[in-house]
């Protein structure tokens, strides 16, 4: 039986309940732990439960570091549709520049934007 089916309850053939939600009290979690552009600060402050932020920059580069909340997630980074290595520094365009973080556990996904405004 695999991760996703049974977050959705189909394990033993039973449909409406989240086994793993029983077994273990939590589905499953497509989401960051943490969210870092260098020292940059987001607006609004880092919450796993806010998916868009913006910030500013004068820099010409930061690095961006996006560390998934569970392990064996996946977390993959674009830069104004390229993309880009965790860890490592972004360079940016001056004006706006998007960030598309998304993070996969199984087959759940989400996907965290940030605008960054370069000066």
């Amino acid at each position: 039986v695999d991760a996703d089916s049974l977050y959705r309850g189909t394990k033993n053939n039973t449909v409406g309940s989240c086994y793993l939600c029983r077994r273990y009290g939590k589905p499953l979690d497509a989401s960051l732990s943490s969210l870092a552009i260098g020292a940059l600060e987001l607006t609004p402050g880092f919450d796993p439960a806010v998916l868009s932020y913006e910030t500013s920059t004068s820099d010409a580069t930061n690095k961006m570091t996006a560390i998934a909340a569970r392990k064996g997630a996946s977390v993959s980074i674009e830069v104004n549709g390229e993309p880009h290595t965790n860890e490592t520094a972004a360079a940016w365009e001056d004006g706006a520049n998007t960030v598309a973080i998304t993070v996969r556990y199984g087959t759940t996904e989400q996907v965290y934007t940030v605008s960054v405004t370069k000066s």
